[in-house]
């Protein structure tokens, strides 16, 4: 999936569909956004059910920036 700036904000732009079946499949919750070269330490999160993208307070995307996906739940996501 890629990050896009439209209107002041970051929004998700899914690549294939069995990236929004991921997200169907979990109940409501915040799962982890990463960059492909750090799956160490998430950028944001995306919500399952409403695809809302929150990202750290120190993150800066590019327009199109490719991220991928935690498979675990996170609590800690910030407004």
């Amino acid at each position: 999936m890629r990050l896009r700036h439209q209107e002041g904000r970051v929004i998700v732009q899914f690549s294939f569909p069995s990236e929004v079946a991921v997200l169907e499949a979990k109940e409501a919750c915040w799962l982890p956004l990463y960059l492909p070269a750090d799956v160490e330490q998430p950028i944001g999160a995306i919500h399952s059910a409403t695809h809302e993208v929150r990202l750290r307070s120190d993150q800066v995307v590019a327009d199109r920036q490719v991220v991928v996906l935690g498979p675990t739940p996170i609590r800690d996501v910030l407004k």
